[in-house]
């Protein structure tokens, strides 16, 4: 692992984390959009570039020198640790009280979410205790009929009054992750509700940010089952464990 631990100026009080693998073509792009967003709000920008084997470090690295609205720090992990291993790695390196996470890939993206949208997020985490992105709408039917099944079973599990669990832009008290039950951010992809589970267990308000954010990548009806079965059935399988492991959660 390479890390760079430049002196930090100013204390921020926000950190961003940037979990990203094999996004050379993009990984520029989203931090110019998440650097635009974040100037003048003393935020932190932390990259994890989770074992690449293209110039995704590289590109971040270029971004952190040549991108001064806010300060970027890469963390270089030459294995591959998933989003999951990627975001607590960050998240260990936070210091500022309100932190959030931004998937890598915002700039691969045909429609990208504006600076403004993350912005606007970033002010009402500084008011209210979580603010999750929720996407408007879904262009390809399968995935967009996967996400209802998914949303629906988290909302059961974990009584969260949300109906886009996945999307990738989230802000939310460090101390959600700093007081979370040992082993319970363990997992995969499904670390966004396994983080949410954890801000509803500890009372904290979440509020939703629509965003026009469509993914460009389609599914076939043979690609859907592939990934229900590879990917959905899984995830589903370690969100019902932890939810056998953790105590009664407060209604929202």
């Amino acid at each position: 692992m390479i890390e760079a631990t430049p002196k930090l100026h100013v204390a921020p009080k926000i950190s961003v984390v940037v979990p990203v693998k094999n996004g050379g073509d993009f990984i520029y792009k989203t931090l110019q959009t998440v650097s635009c967003a974040l100037a003048d709000l003393q935020a932190e920008v932390i990259v994890v570039t989770n074992g690449s084997s293209d110039d995704t470090a590289d590109e971040a690295q270029e971004a952190a020198r040549s991108l001064k609205a806010v300060q970027i720090r890469v963390i270089v992990v030459t294995e591959p640790i998933g989003k999951a291993g990627a975001l607590l790695l960050g998240f260990s390196r936070c210091v500022a009280d309100r932190i959030g996470f931004i998937d890598g890939d915002l700039g691969d993206y045909r429609q990208s979410v504006m600076a403004s949208d993350i912005r606007t997020m970033a002010i009402m985490a500084a008011n209210d205790a979580c603010v999750i992105a929720q996407r408007s709408h879904r262009t390809c039917p399968y995935r967009a009929f996967i996400s209802r099944v998914y949303n629906t079973y988290a909302r059961v599990l974990f009584s969260l009054d949300v109906s886009d669990a996945q999307c990738g832009i989230k802000f939310f008290p460090i101390n959600v992750i700093r007081n979370a039950p040992a082993g319970t951010l363990r997992g995969g992809l499904e670390i966004d509700v396994r983080i949410l589970s954890l801000v509803n267990l500890s009372g904290y308000r979440i509020r939703i940010h629509t965003i026009d954010w469509d993914t460009s990548a389609s599914l076939n009806i043979i690609g859907a089952v592939r990934f229900a079965a590879l990917v959905g059935v899984p995830m589903a399988l370690r969100l019902l464990r932890l939810r056998a492991t953790l105590p009664r959660f407060v209604s929202q």
